[in-house]
């Protein structure tokens, strides 16, 4: 089990609880002044990623899936919440976050990236 992060370290002497964090992002979501995008690397995820990627358009609306192969439904399910697609040619976490990365960096200005695993 992995540990689980409360409090981001912005710079000496200031700090910001994550729920304080995704709290200011949901106000800047619904301003559409939204920096933030989401990233998930997914493989075979359909019981699961609707429900996921809906939670994550509450926040912003730059939500993006990077799919691995999926067998299944992942793909069609993601697209029908609302989430950006991006196929991998490869399977592994490591190649979906960097091929992630590149394609939101060359899409949106965005500040924070995010992604969830």
């Amino acid at each position: 089990m992995g540990t689980k992060i409360s409090t981001i370290i912005l710079e000496e002497g200031c700090e910001i609880s994550v729920m304080e964090l995704i709290e200011e992002e949901k106000m800047k979501a619904k301003e559409s002044e939204s920096k933030l995008a989401i990233l998930i690397p997914t493989l075979n995820e359909e019981q699961a990623i609707e429900k996921l990627v809906v939670k994550c358009t509450d926040i912003t609306n730059n939500v993006y899936i990077v799919d691995g192969l999926s067998t299944d439904k992942t793909v069609e399910r993601a697209k029908k919440a609302g989430a950006e697609i991006i196929l991998c040619e490869e399977k592994g976490k490591g190649t979906a976050l960097v091929q992630g990365f590149k394609r939101i960096l060359e899409d949106n200005n965005v500040n924070f990236v995010a992604y969830i695993d």
